[in-house]
């Protein structure tokens, strides 16, 4: 460093790199004397590893510093010598030489300092030491008082014999006082009123406040200072209580890192704070007594109905509402992180502000001068009665009030809220009452319209819908809907979560930011409150609905327009089928282009239907609707799901059955499903195969004409000319036909209690027998196999060689006959089914082999039974008998074990309601080749059997 001169003590070429006194100390420890501080650096004899000791000592030989070698604890600095705390034998005046040399710590400028009290103050609620007001000893030589950094300091003439260590502590605001309490306490504050330190009164700590209060009228306390420089609270018995001398029993004290507002409750004081969360209508209302009756139980919630010049609203969204000395002033930064400035109202001109306030009419800036009041916004009065179905039944509150009584203040920022507002919301309810910008919407109407219509300060019409915005009823009802920011969309009895708005813009309709109907011109959106519903509609049209929970229907039925449509984000729940089948019906819910249902009582059935996908059309769907021609119209029948193809029935219903959403008309007649598999075959079948079900209300779809049973009597349609033929299936119609069976070598008409009506035969067997439309011809046919026609409606004029038999008695028994075999592959275990020549054998699968009759079936149909018959003896079939799959006897009858059907469609050999699979289970080794019989899944490879035509043997 720069050498030292009498004249240039420091210059600006050195640099101070380490100093030995903390920089938070606010004074010099020690007292320097006339000699100054004196430094010794000595060998260390205790600890060799230590080797020398470097030691302070100030001007009367107190070690008031020392650090040592190998040290490896943090270097702390200074400790506080206790011996300073207590008044020394030696005067401790030191001379004012000049500026130069003045340390501030070390001298008492009287110029600042004022004596204000002598020896003791009273210690209640009035009394206040302000900022540089002192406490005086009796002999003038010691003083108390708060210095300008915030530190309290007692001062023996010139010299610091104790502090409080609370010196330029960045989180508090000078100027600083020291306020007392009746129980004999002293707190340091600063000029917002936050405590920084105090003390406590070991009297009153363990105490309730009823002996508090006896106490009280007991006792009187002084802060007192002693000639002897010691600060010690007393009663007027001269009991201690507290000292700053740590010798003392009781010298003990808080000192707060953070901000505290400490309220002395004796003074029933409450601290306000600078910075406010929100402001209520009614604070008293949110006090409450912890045991009823008892006043001393009564928790405070000091809350405020107002704020004060200085004050302000925060929040934690960088926004404020502050109160000036003559304006509120409401700011925010907006999505550019730009600060916006607003005034809400301005007492400039009125002798400035006196307070904002909000009460149950209203947000009101109050000014000093006539009692002018700026009104920021008016709230109507509502009696509470009106809400109460509306307010969550754990809340206490006052039924005899005003709802706007439980209003509330604050600032909130939730998303799709472009920046945080100013907001009155009521607390029992969460509804937005009021917002500054912009404005919450009391909305009559939503219109696809850019012209904003305002009412009282209030949006009335515009074309959005969002948070903290209502939708009132049209109705004459008092109801609303409204966008929570917590909830979604709520109703009155139901809620959506998720919904944060509705718009309405460019002739779309929004739902958040998805478009959920496409160009429609001049659409408006309405609530009625007596069916707590949303309608949406043009000019010409109704469009859309929603309702508050789900729309109870009795039927999906086309002749009642209040339950012909289902629309997307809604739930609708249907009782039953029809008006004449009252079985329980089931949920549909539609959402996003999809149907999604479920049939009553099977909640684990849930299925889905993407109408998208069945219909490519690549705009959103928002309806669905049965139309009274028999129609399932999309969109307001812009589009059709489905076309009637022949006359329109008197209605229309829609169901769900076996995980299926089939439409009927009303003569029972199936139109469409969303499965087209009703029974076992689609609905719209053009043949009708062995083993396909033809019951009454299916039919054989042709295109512009159809064959059909509907009400007991068989049916040629054409399609075109609208014209229906009954078809003479037999010489006494009379009979009910119920349904059809087409056999390897009939086909046989049956009526409802499963009795043949007629059957016509073929003494050509074939498996490939099949019913037909002959779209040549525009007839059905029943075509034996290899095209030959057997029976056709109307008749065809080429008849077939081969003679055939109709009969409406019992058929004739069964004779021989050529047959076609067939090979059961299973392409899973690339093996084929194959039977032992002896019955009561296990039926297995093995290796395909052409030359053993073991791998042949063919199928038979007898008086409508079905039957897998083997090569090896036409008397031989697959019989199921207790879940074993066996060989057995035709005729072995007793409970239907031999009744087996192959469904080729499917691939499925079925015995009842199941289908037989093999088990190859992996922890049974006996499992492998052998079948069992279990629920049926055309995912399960091991259930499906292919046809197969067995190869020639050359």
């Amino acid at each position: 460093p720069t050498p030292n001169t009498d004249d240039d003590f420091l210059t600006n070429d050195d640099y101070i790199i380490w100093d030995s006194l903390p920089k938070d100390l606010p004074f010099n420890v020690g007292f320097a004397d006339n000699n100054g501080y004196y430094l010794f650096i000595e060998e260390y004899k205790g600890d060799p590893r230590i080797e020398v000791s470097v030691s302070l000592y100030d001007g009367v030989g107190i070690k008031i510093w020392e650090i040592r070698g190998g040290e490896d604890k943090e270097y702390r600095g200074y400790a506080f010598p206790v011996e300073y705390v207590y008044p020394l034998s030696i005067d401790t005046t030191l001379k004012y030489v000049d500026e130069e040399h003045y340390d501030k710590h070390n001298f008492l400028n009287s110029d600042i300092v004022k004596d204000l009290y002598s020896n003791s103050i009273e210690m209640n609620c009035e009394t206040v030491l302000n900022q540089n007001e002192a406490l005086v000893s009796n002999n003038k030589q010691y003083r108390f008082y708060v210095q300008n950094t915030g530190n309290m300091v007692i001062k023996h003439n010139n010299r610091t014999t104790w502090s409080s260590f609370t010196a330029n502590i960045e989180l508090f605001d000078p100027p600083y006082h020291i306020a007392f309490s009746p129980i004999g306490e002293f707190i340091l504050r600063d000029n917002n009123t936050y405590s920084s330190w105090h003390t406590s009164n070991p009297l009153f700590s363990l105490i309730n406040t009823e002996k508090k209060n006896t106490l009280l009228n007991k006792y009187k306390f002084y802060l007192t200072l002693s000639d002897e420089g010691e600060l010690f609270v007393e009663d007027q018995y001269h009991n201690l209580y507290w000292s700053n001398w740590d010798k003392r029993l009781y010298s003990n004290h808080i000192r707060f890192v953070n901000p505290i507002l400490y309220d002395i409750t004796s003074c029933n004081e409450h601290v306000r704070n600078k910075y406010i969360n929100y402001i209520f209508a009614k604070p008293e209302y949110y006090e409450y007594y912890l045991i009823p009756n008892d006043p001393t139980s009564l928790v405070k919630k000091y809350y405020f109905n107002n704020l004060l010049p200085g004050e302000l609203l925060q929040s934690k969204y960088n926004a404020s509402l502050n109160i000036t000395e003559n304006e509120a002033i409401f700011h925010y930064k907006n999505s550019s992180n730009e600060t916006i400035s607003k005034t809400l109202e301005s007492c400039e001109k009125d002798g400035g502000v006196k307070q904002l306030r909000l009460d149950t009419k209203g947000l009101f800036l109050d000014c000093k001068e006539n009692n002018k009041i700026k009104t920021i916004t008016k709230i109507p009065l509502e009696d509470i009665s009106d809400y109460e179905d509306k307010i969550n039944k754990n809340i206490t509150y006052n039924h005899d009030t005003y709802y706007s009584a439980y209003n509330r203040l604050s600032i909130e920022y939730h998303n799709n809220m472009e920046h945080p507002n100013l907001m009155i919301n009521n607390v029992l309810t969460w509804e937005p009452i009021w917002s500054y910008d912009p404005p919450v919407r009391y909305l009559n109407k939503i219109s696809d319209t850019s012209h904003i219509e305002m009412v009282n300060g209030k949006i009335t019409t515009d074309n959005t819908f969002t948070i903290h915005d209502r939708l009132l009823s049209t109705d004459k009802s008092d109801r609303f809907i409204y966008i929570s920011n917590i909830f979604g969309l709520e109703f009155n009895t139901g809620l959506y979560y998720g919904i944060t708005s509705m718009n309405l813009k460019n002739k779309n309709f929004y739902i958040n930011d998805d478009i959920v109907i496409k160009n429609r011109n001049q659409m408006e959106l309405k609530y009625k409150g007596e069916y707590d519903k949303i309608e949406l509609r043009n000019s010409t049209n109704y469009l859309w609905e929603m309702y508050g929970g789900f729309k109870e229907c009795d039927y999906i039925i086309s002749n009642d327009e209040n339950c012909n449509t289902l629309y997307t984000v809604n739930t609708l729940n249907v009782t039953y089928v029809s008006p004449t089948i009252k079985e329980r019906n089931g949920v549909i819910n539609f959402y996003n282009n999809y149907l999604h249902y479920i049939e009553y009582n099977k909640i684990n059935e849930f299925n889905i239907f993407n109408i998208t996908e069945y219909t490519n059309i690549k705009e959103p769907i928002y309806s669905l609707s049965l139309t009274k021609n028999g129609n399932i119209g999309l969109n307001d029948n812009q589009y059709l799901l489905h076309k009637e193809y022949f006359k329109p029935d008197e209605y229309y219903y829609m169901f769900i059955k076996n995980r299926n959403l089939i439409l009927k008309s009303s003569t029972g007649e199936y139109k469409w499903a969303v499965n087209k598999t009703i029974s076992n075959r689609p609905y719209d079948a053009k043949e009708i195969k062995i083993s396909h079900s033809f019951e009454e209300g299916e039919m054989l779809y042709c295109g512009d004409y159809s064959m059909i049973i509907l009400n007991g009597k068989l049916l040629y349609r054409d399609h075109n000319l609208k014209t229906s033929t009954e078809i003479d299936y037999v010489k006494n119609n009379s009979a009910y036909l119920f349904k059809i069976e087409v056999g390897s070598n009939n086909i046989s008409f049956i009526d409802k209690n499963n009795k043949t009506i007629n059957s016509i035969r073929s003494p050509i067997i074939n498996n490939n027998s099949r019913l037909y439309c002959d779209i040549r011809t525009r007839s059905i046919a029943w075509d034996i196999g290899n095209k030959q026609i057997m029976w056709s409606y109307p008749i065809i004029n080429s008849t077939p060689s081969t003679s055939i038999s109709t009969s409406s008695s019992t058929p004739e028994p069964l004779k021989p006959q050529s047959r076609k075999y067939i090979w059961l592959y299973n392409r899973y275990y690339k093996q084929c089914l194959y039977m032992v020549n002896q019955r009561g054998n296990n039926i297995r699968y093995e290796k395909c082999n052409k030359s053993l009759k073991s791998f042949k079936w063919y199928v038979e149909v007898i008086n409508g039974k079905s039957y897998l018959k083997s090569a090896i003896n036409d008397k031989l079939c697959l019989i199921v008998d207790k879940n074993e799959i066996l060989s057995g006897r035709c005729d072995e009858n007793l409970n239907d074990k031999a009744i087996i059907k192959y469904i080729p469609q499917f691939k499925y050999i079925k015995y009842k309601e199941k289908c037989i699979s093999g088990i190859d289970d992996v922890d049974d080794e006996y499992s492998e080749h052998y079948l069992t019989l279990t629920t049926c899944n055309e995912s399960n490879l091991k259930m499906l059997w292919e046809q197969k035509d067995v190869p020639s043997t050359n």
